[in-house]
């Protein structure tokens, strides 16, 4: 399965323009908690879509709190952008594994010439996996993430009310939306240059277009009916922004994944290792600037696509 079918959808938040930033914030946020602890009670010693999801529910967790950054305080800002920076981070070896197999072992499996090598590589994979798994639960297990959950649902409630000491809840949730959003679309801006961007840049595009995916996901029903074509046609140039540079970022992490594992089950015969590092060495230059001209087209989608909160704020 693709990344772009593979792709989570983001529920819409139907809420009047006239509802509070702080109930806005708090529905977002409450749903995103839900999901993660539903799908972090299913993961055992392998579970990729439940991990996948999980992440989700991190990442729009973390969007929706820059996105209404200007109601909260900073000291909350820190405190939980730092936490959910940790549990993304504990997590991550075990995504990047998930997605390694399906790339790039499976298929090597069926190949008979190079099952020799393959069997001692998929030993050292398997046991890397189980210590990334172990790592994995024991965070979504750990008392610093009960302390984030429940940080978080105590916060929620706070937003929830109609006075809050921590909450501006009286300003209105499409004009705050409208003016983080604008904010968010001129940082996207350095998509223009994507080509040329380093690859620690281009992993924080990446990190951005996500964020204006999930951002635009559940703030569309904020802007009435008329925004939904507009809001559509942004999200999927997003999508499919974000497929590409997802699949630029793989190959690169690929790559340093299969050298660790070589290592890892020993010195095997340098056809074997040819073998399988040639999709990854051989095409991987030709392919990334395959993908790089895939994601200017998406890019270039979003770009021209009228931003459909323009009429809350110019």
């Amino acid at each position: 399965m693709s990344r772009r079918s593979n792709a989570t959808r983001v529920r819409n938040v139907h809420v009047s323009d006239v509802a509070t930033a702080g109930k806005v914030l708090a529905a977002v946020c409450a749903d995103a908690v839900r999901q993660v602890l539903a799908h972090r009670s299913k993961i055992a010693k392998t579970a990729p879509e439940e991990l996948h999801e999980v992440r989700v529910g991190l990442r729009k967790l973390d969007t929706a709190i820059r996105l209404f950054s200007r109601i909260i305080s900073e000291r909350k800002h820190k405190l939980i952008t730092k936490e959910l920076r940790w549990l993304r981070g504990e997590l991550s070896s075990a995504r990047n594994l998930d997605v390694f197999s399906a790339d790039i072992l499976k298929p090597f499996v069926s190949q008979s010439e190079s099952a020799p090598v393959v069997s001692v590589l998929h030993r050292a994979y398997r046991r890397e996996l189980d210590q990334a798994y172990a790592r994995a639960t024991t965070a979504l297990r750990s008392a610093r993430f009960r302390r984030l959950i429940d940080g978080i649902r105590k916060w929620i409630k706070i937003l929830e009310g109609s006075e809050s000491s921590v909450v501006q809840s009286t300003q209105l949730t499409a004009d705050v939306a409208a003016r983080a959003l604008k904010a968010m679309m001129k940082k996207m801006r350095m998509g223009r240059a994507a080509r040329d961007l380093s690859r620690h840049d281009l992993h924080r595009f990446r990190l951005r277009t996500k964020r204006m995916r999930y951002a635009i996901g559940f703030t569309s029903g904020m802007f009435g009916k008329r925004a939904g074509k507009g809001a559509e046609i942004m999200a999927n140039a997003l999508r499919d922004l974000q497929a590409y540079l997802g699949e630029i970022t793989d190959m690169e992490s690929h790559a340093k994944i299969l050298n660790h594992l070589m290592k890892k089950a020993g010195q095997q015969p340098m056809s074997s290792r040819a073998r399988l590092q040639a999709p990854l060495v051989g095409h991987q230059t030709r392919k990334r600037e395959r993908l790089l001209k895939k994601a200017a087209s998406a890019y270039r989608a979003f770009e021209v696509a009228k931003p459909f909160w323009t009429r809350h704020h110019r």
